[in-house]
């Protein structure tokens, strides 16, 4: 954080200045109040974190300041860029701020930066437009100067890849690059490290706090992650329903919050080292476990001529009946493959998979399926795993359907009313379909659908990760509970080491495809021998700014 920085309110310490703002949609004839008289001022050189869940108008807020709202948005109220405003200004005049003078870094750098174009490609034309002059040799100088500046390996390499062949960290930094090539005085980061791995999300947080000190920018950080408040933040602005519930510095936030919402925020992040009194056993510990992987190998075919890539390494571990194991590390180190391997999804080039003391690895087709009946799976994205033309109900019960289990549509909508009792959601709701869920109802319904067979084995491959702190709690706790009544087994799949901790009994910690060290969860999360492990735990963010503060120093 800026210890330097001026808390006087000077008008000429004030870059931006919003008041009473309020949007409003027109949705189908109808108004619908996203935001409503919202206010805040951010100041020279100051990271104002604004917090809240999906919903609370962070993001929209954001997208009024530099005028990248839909026609169907009216705005009232005042954003002023220094003595600018902005609430009516024409599009000329916003395109002569966006990049110049306020630059916005996205959630999702796949879907932002433009497949068909080259990282290069993409720089030159941001330096075009900002009015860079030189050739294309100054160009390409200044984008790898650029490249350089936001700690891009192999700049002069990358500079010619394309975003699919670039890791997420590194995109990452391929748009940190971009937004930061016109100079901007305020950088807009909408929930930038949401998806990455605590290493690398550890990574890039550094790296802006870095920009921002050598540039001499402002920042609007959008978060629902509270440790990463504490990690950049100097100002927090917490949002909810589309108002303001608290403004104030962040030690007053996290020390004294005001508002009870700000108090249920803080409450629901899950903190690693808060279950100290659980001592979870070691995976080993079943003689007969419901999963067991012996030297497991997958590989995948290499194109054009490409040797095969092996993703995973002769990995072994068990899964105990009745037991949830927690397998983490960092992008690329094989935690999904692992679960798409023992769903029949990925090629086992070596090793056994056996579920309940029968390897399925040698079992005809046909064999398989019935044994893999056992196993469900809670996916990441319950959006883009739910079929979006299909009602909840028949999503949840066509499996039981398609297996004979469930006949008649009064059983089955009996059976879907049921299923969704039991993840806390109305009976009713069968007749929905998912666009009409929120993220965490329809994470919900995932859950719900991977119960609906009774199995023995339940793989879920990071199922909070996209979700806002309080809805991560409940659906955890959900979780827990399903878990502890219907008994399966359970391999969790996560980057986040708190949730890992809060849930599981013992946990695989995976690099490069291999294991690097595995046990209790207490032995291996506060006691690990492994220094990978030790700089995974060091890597995630304290929702603490005191002692972020100290991290730092």
């Amino acid at each position: 954080m800026n210890e330097s920085l001026k808390k006087d309110g000077n008008a000429d310490n004030v870059v931006l200045t919003v008041e009473n703002t309020s949007v409003v949609f027109r949705v189908s004839g109808n108004l619908v109040q996203a935001t409503k008289d919202v206010s805040f001022k951010l100041r020279r050189a100051e990271t104002l974190a604004v917090v809240g869940e999906s919903g609370s108008g962070k993001s929209v807020t954001a997208m009024a300041i530099v005028g990248l709202l839909p026609g169907s948005a009216s705005i009232t109220g005042s954003i002023r860029f220094g003595d600018q405003e902005l609430v009516g200004a024409s599009e000329k005049s916003f395109r002569s701020l966006r990049g110049t003078k306020i630059a916005v870094i996205f959630q999702e750098p796949m879907t932002a930066l433009n497949p068909v174009y080259t990282i290069g490609s993409m720089l030159s034309q941001a330096l075009r437009s900002h009015g860079f002059e030189g050739g294309k040799e100054a160009i390409r100088k200044r984008s790898v100067e650029l490249l350089e500046m936001v700690g891009m390996p192999l700049p002069e390499k990358q500079i010619d890849q394309y975003p699919h062949q670039l890791s997420g960290g590194l995109r990452q930094r391929a748009m940190i690059a971009i937004a930061i090539s016109g100079e901007p005085e305020i950088l807009i980061a909408d929930e930038p490290t949401t998806a990455l791995d605590v290493t690398v999300q550890a990574e890039i947080l550094a790296l802006l706090r870095r920009l921002q000190r050598e540039l001499g920018m402002s920042m609007i950080f959008i978060t629902h992650d509270m440790g990463v408040v504490a990690d950049i933040a100097d100002q927090v602005c917490v949002m909810r329903n589309g108002h303001v519930e608290e403004i104030a510095d962040v030690f007053s936030v996290f020390a004294n919050p005001q508002a009870e919402y700000t108090r249920e925020l803080l409450a629901a992040v899950p903190r690693l080292g808060a279950h100290a009194e659980f001592e979870q056993g070691d995976s080993e510990a079943s003689e007969n476990p419901i999963l067991y992987l012996e030297n497991l190998t997958v590989s995948y075919p290499g194109r054009l001529g490409r040797p095969d890539f092996t993703a995973v390494h002769g990995v072994s571990f068990s899964v105990p009946k009745g037991k949830i194991i927690g397998l983490v590390g960092e992008s690329g180190s094989g935690k999904s493959t692992i679960g798409k391997a023992i769903l029949g999804l990925a090629n086992v080039a070596d090793g056994t998979i056996q579920i309940d003391g029968i390897d399925i690895t040698g079992l005809s087709p046909k064999a398989r399926r019935q044994q893999l009946n056992r196993v469900s799976v809670v996916f990441q994205d319950p959006a883009s795993s739910l079929d979006p033309r299909a009602t909840i109900g028949r999503s949840l019960t066509e499996p039981l359907w398609r297996n004979g289990i469930v006949k008649g549509r009064k059983k089955l909508r009996q059976r879907a009313g049921e299923l969704l009792e039991k993840v806390r959601l109305p009976a009713s709701w069968q007749d929905r379909f998912p666009h009409e869920l929120s993220g965490g109802q329809r994470q919900r319904v995932g859950i719900a659908r991977a119960i609906s067979m009774s199995p023995a084995l339940l793989i879920a491959d990071e199922p909070t990760s996209a979700l806002d702190v309080s809805v991560q709690a409940e659906v955890l706790e959900i979780f827990r509970e399903l878990q502890e009544d219907l008994g399966f087994s359970c391999i969790f799949i996560s980057h986040d080491l708190a949730v890992v901790e809060e849930l599981a009994d013992a946990v695989v910690v995976l690099k490069n495809g291999e294991i690097v060290e595995k046990g209790g969860v207490a032995q291996v999360l506060r006691h690990p021998t492994e220094e990978y492990t030790q700089n995974l735990i060091a890597s995630v963010p304290v929702p603490d700014p005191v002692a972020q503060k100290k991290v730092r120093l």
